[in-house]
């Protein structure tokens, strides 16, 4: 069980190096799939993000640490 605030964020061009485009185990479809089992299955209270990025990619690693230094900030009031 989570304590706080929670997200999930998704690089959208692939999890993996294997898992790009052009990889062994790209695989879009499933990827959809997973991230819409998730939509509808996170309680609402949970943010779930899509980024439009690679896991690798500064702008998702960038992303991943405004986003935790907003729920820091934010602290209990944030919940």
């Amino acid at each position: 069980m989570s304590q706080g605030r929670v997200a999930v964020m998704i690089p959208k061009k692939g999890w993996s190096v294997y898992g790009s485009e052009g990889g062994p185990f790209h695989d879009p479809r499933g990827n959809r799939m997973l991230v819409d089992a998730l939509r509808e299955r996170l309680k609402p209270e949970i943010r779930l993000e899509e980024v439009d990025a690679h896991i690798n990619d500064d702008s998702f690693i960038e992303h991943c640490i405004d986003t935790l230094v907003t729920f820091m900030e934010a602290g209990e009031h944030g919940r």
